[in-house]
C-alpha cells in the first residue's frame, strides 16, 4: 500500500527552501508514496509544480498563525502517513500538533543553523523557548548539515536520536544551445545569486571587489530590501559600471553557466543552494567560511575556495590569487553530482520514510 506523505510550506516563492521542497515532492518514487503539497499560500510561486502525481492544496492564508485550524481540517480529509514541514515557524506549529495526532509521523525540515539565524529575528527568546520544548515531539528532524545537527543538539537539547542529516538535492538543468553571452566578454565574469539583504553579506562583497587588481564584471541576480544600499555603496566604491543588479530571473542557470566565479558573502546559511547550482555546472565558488559554509559543501581549491577570515581584504585577497589556483569544471561537477545528485537524496528520503512509519 502506498505511504501518503503531506508537505507544507509557507509558500512556493523564489528561494533555496521553496526550490528543494519542490523538488522533494516531486521527484518521490510514485510506486510507494502519494504526495500532497499543501501551501500557506501560493500568491507569487516561482516554482511551478509541473507533477501531476503531486496533490497541490492552497490554504490561502497569509500567515502560518493563521492554518492552525485549516491544516488541521486538511489532515483529517486527506489521512497522511506522515506530516512533512519546513521552516521555523510551521516546524514549531507541527511539533505542536504532534501532540493531538499521535498516529501521524512528523518530520521537521530545518532551514538554518538556528542559534545564528535566531539572533536576528523579532521574539528571538520566543522562538528559543518554543523550539527547546516543542522539537522533541516529532519524529525526525532534517538537517542540512552536520553543523545543523550539532546546533540544535547543543543549543536547543533536541535528542540525538530525532536528528538526521539530509543534503539538499540538485538536478543537472537543461541548458539552451547555443548558450547565450549574458556577460560581456574580456573581463573575469563574477555572479551572486540571492536575496539582497544585510545577512547575505553582499555588501563585503563590493567592498571586496573594490580592491580587485583586474578587470571584472559582477552581476547579482535576486531583490530584496537591501537593493537600494548596494546600488549606492557601489557608487561610493567607483564601481557602478562593473556591477550590474538584474533582478530576480528565471533562467539563473544559463547566467551560472556564462560566469567564471560564483560568489558568496553570505553570513550564515542553512545550506547554501547556490553551491550546487554552480557546481553542477561547472563553476568554483568563492566563499566565507561560516555556519552552513564549510568543507561539507565546499570542497578546498576543488569545488572552489573557502575564506577562512571574515573582512573584505581576507575576500580581496583569496579573489587575487584565483589567478594561480586551476579549477577542473568536469571535477566540480562529478563531486557535486555523487555528493548531492536529485536520486542518491531521494533515496534517502524514501529509506527514512518507509522506517518512521513501520
Amino acid at each position: 500500500m502506498k505511504k501518503k506523505v503531506l508537505f507544507i510550506v509557507p509558500n512556493l516563492h523564489c528561494g533555496g527552501a521553496s526550490k528543494v521542497l519542490s523538488l522533494i515532492c516531486q521527484n518521490l518514487d510514485p510506486a510507494g508514496f502519494e504526495v500532497v503539497l499543501v501551501c500557506v499560500n501560493t500568491k507569487k510561486a516561482f516554482y511551478p509544480i509541473t507533477n501531476p502525481a503531486v496533490k497541490v492544496i492552497d490554504l490561502q492564508k497569509d500567515h502560518v498563525k493563521s492554518i492552525f485550524f485549516p491544516i488541521q481540517s486538511v489532515f483529517k480529509k486527506e489521512k497522511p502517513d506522515i506530516v512533512f514541514s519546513n521552516g521555523q515557524d510551521l516546524n514549531i506549529l507541527m511539533a505542536f500538533l504532534k501532540i493531538f495526532h499521535p498516529k501521524i509521523a512528523f518530520v521537521c525540515r530545518e532551514t538554518s543553523v538556528l542559534s545564528g539565524n535566531n539572533k536576528n529575528i523579532p521574539f528571538r527568546r520566543l522562538y528559543n523557548f518554543l523550539v527547546k520544548k516543542l522539537y522533541n515531539n516529532v519524529n525526525r528532524i532534517i538537517c542540512q548539515s552536520r553543523e545543523m545537527a550539532a546546533d540544535l543538539e547543543k543549543m536547543y537539547h533536541v535528542r540525538p536520536e530525532k536528528l538526521q542529516i539530509v543534503s539538499n538535492p540538485v538536478t543537472v538543468p537543461q541548458l539552451p544551445v547555443p548558450l547565450p553571452a549574458l556577460f560581456k566578454t574580456g573581463k573575469i565574469r563574477f555572479l551572486s545569486i540571492g536575496r539582497l539583504d544585510p545577512g547575505k553579506g553582499n555588501m563585503r562583497v563590493l567592498e571586496a571587489l573594490a580592491s580587485y587588481s583586474h578587470p571584472f564584471e559582477f552581476i547579482i541576480l535576486g531583490d530584496g530590501p537591501e537593493k537600494a544600499q548596494l546600488e549606492h555603496k557601489a557608487a561610493i566604491l567607483g564601481i557602478s559600471d562593473s556591477v550590474v543588479f538584474k533582478g530576480t530571473v528565471a533562467n539563473t542557470n544559463e547566467y551560472i553557466a556564462d560566469c567564471n566565479f560564483v560568489l558568496l558573502g553570505t553570513y550564515n546559511e542553512g545550506f547554501p543552494n547556490i553551491v550546487l547550482e554552480a557546481g553542477i555546472l561547472g563553476k568554483p565558488v568563492i566563499a566565507f567560511k561560516v555556519p552552513g559554509v564549510d568543507e561539507e559543501v565546499i570542497v578546498p581549491y576543488e569545488t572552489g575556495i573557502l575564506i577562512t577570515g571574515n573582512t573584505p581584504a581576507h575576500f580581496t585577497e583569496a579573489l587575487n590569487g584565483l589567478q594561480t589556483v586551476q579549477f577542473d569544471s568536469e571535477l566540480i561537477k562529478s563531486i557535486i553530482i555523487n555528493k548531492f545528485g536529485i536520486k542518491k537524496i531521494m533515496q534517502t528520503y524514501e529509506i527514512l520514510f518507509d522506517k518512521i512509519i513501520q
